[in-house]
């Protein structure tokens, strides 16, 4: 078989979500052929076999990428570590789809089997942070991405570099001329009789924009992530071709990025590290939230909570841009006005001579020192002596400080995108309802998750649900 095709499955896209996808579609193959099932739409948890390419798959499936230096966005990832998963997964970590629907793909292939799979069947150990992060126990993500590709050569499936896609064309299905009692009865893909159905031509070029060969197959799993790191190669040029094709495209926004800060006194505090909570409010109403740290930067902040709250702050202002959107921060984030108020009384009773400074002491030198002065308070003022206007504007500043914040940095240090394919132009094997035999997996859908391992377990359950749909319902096809 030349390398192009026609293969059964092209996964297009060799990063976290392609190669993850093409080695759950090589199990699924196998699985199948040797009488072992799972149901088209939704595949179970428990029947991923971790033993990777414990036997030759009955399809021909392949990746294909535009880079010759693969998975460049998990080397990058988790500070070059590679921060895998995370000990707890629910729908509420990810913002973009409807929930419901990405219940069913967590459902589908939860963080355990991902744990499994990477530990079992890939021989990657792990370990479990203070937080739940998981990380390879070596914290190198090299090891994640090594053993990722050795998988997909075990599984004996090309990996097809240097090709970049540039579009997708629909050519007519060739009829199978030889009949099949099951899907264990196809021929080995070695076979020049085995039947072949090519529905799609991909269209490809190399780095120079040469036009290449174009690639037959039957099913394609779009892979292609989306804008973050372009460097990486997840530039989002298969969003055009995919309007193209009659796909919405919700607008790609970069998330987990840094906010950048307008005029203000925060270029004294870079280097600071405090813990916050953040609140997104929009026309005042409270749209989104987050806790962790927060690190204060020359430009503006960054640090999980404000990486959490960049992207839902991008789409507010993107898709609301007449609406007051604010982010407030509380430097106390186990207090209220009132709690934080009534420790104040409290301390002036005790010592009515305790400054503001002492009172603040918990917090960061600087930090504390800048909140004070800019409600036009003393910090060296007594408690007991600062006036009641003065002291409920310190304690604002404290616990609901408006950051003024002007933007997010851009896409080069967007760890995620926001935007997409909407969730809804995809069945329950995230199969396109627009362009039957297209399935999606990974950032290219609508749905970015949290810092802490929960985008890369979308791209493993996205993967293994599209992956398992598509070789069923390929084998289901052939069959008939």
């Amino acid at each position: 078989m030349s390398q192009g095709g026609p293969y059964d499955l092209v996964v297009i896209g060799a990063g976290a979500a392609g190669l993850w996808a093409a080695i759950q579609a090589a199990h699924a193959a196998t699985e199948r052929a040797d009488g072992r099932t799972s149901a088209p739409d939704t595949p179970a948890a428990g029947e991923i076999d971790p033993t990777v390419g414990s036997g030759t798959t009955r399809l021909r499936i392949a990746v294909l990428d535009r880079r010759e230096k693969v998975a460049a966005k998990i080397l990058m990832s988790g500070g070059t570590r590679c921060n895998l998963t995370h000990c707890e997964v629910f729908p509420a970590d990810y913002r973009g789809g409807n929930r419901n629907r990405i219940a069913r793909v967590l459902r589908a292939h939860p963080a355990s089997e991902s744990l499994r799979v990477f530990t079992e069947g890939l021989n990657v150990a792990v370990k479990q942070e203070p937080g739940g992060k998981i990380f390879p126990a070596d914290d190198k993500a090299t090891t994640v991405r090594d053993a990722l590709l050795a998988a997909i050569d075990r599984a004996a499936v090309p990996l097809l570099r240097g090709r970049r896609w540039c579009g997708l064309e629909p050519i007519p299905a060739i009829p199978v001329a030889i009949p099949v009692a099951s899907p264990a009865a196809i021929p080995n893909p070695g076979s020049p009789a085995g039947p072949r159905v090519p529905h799609w031509r991909i269209l490809v070029r190399d780095d120079a924009d040469r036009p290449l060969a174009p690639i037959e197959t039957a099913r394609v799993l779009i892979a292609t992530g989306g804008c973050s790191f372009p460097e990486s190669g997840s530039d989002g040029s298969g969003y055009a071709i995919l309007r193209e094709l009659g796909h919405t495209v919700v607008e790609p926004l970069p998330a987990l990025t840094p906010f950048r800060l307008g005029v203000g006194f925060h270029a004294e505090l870079s280097g600071i590290a405090t813990p916050v909570r953040l609140e997104l409010r929009v026309d005042g109403k409270l749209e989104s939230a987050a806790e962790g740290p927060l690190l204060w930067t020359h430009t503006g902040v960054s640090g999980p909570a404000a990486l959490d709250l960049s992207g839902p702050w991008a789409r507010a202002h993107h898709e609301r841009p007449e609406a007051e959107i604010q982010v407030l921060a509380s430097f106390l984030p186990e207090e209220s006005m009132e709690s934080a108020e009534a420790g104040w009384l409290a301390g002036a009773t005790r010592n009515p001579a305790r400054t503001i400074r002492a009172h603040l002491s918990t917090l960061p030198h600087r930090l504390s020192e800048a909140l004070v002065r800019a409600a036009g308070a003393d910090p060296g003022q007594p408690l007991a002596q600062t006036p009641r206007a003065l002291r409920r504007a310190v304690i604002t500043n404290l616990v609901r400080f408006p950051l003024p914040v002007e933007g997010v940095l851009g896409f080069g240090k967007a760890e995620v995108t926001s935007g997409g394919i909407p969730l809804e132009e995809v069945d329950r094997g995230l199969e396109s309802r627009i362009l039957p035999g297209v399935h999606f997996a990974g950032e290219v859908l609508h749905v970015d998750g949290r810092l802490g391992g929960f985008n890369f377990q979308w791209a493993w359950s996205s993967g293994t649900v599209a992956a398992r749909a598509a070789v069923a319902r390929l084998l289901a096809a052939v069959a008939e």
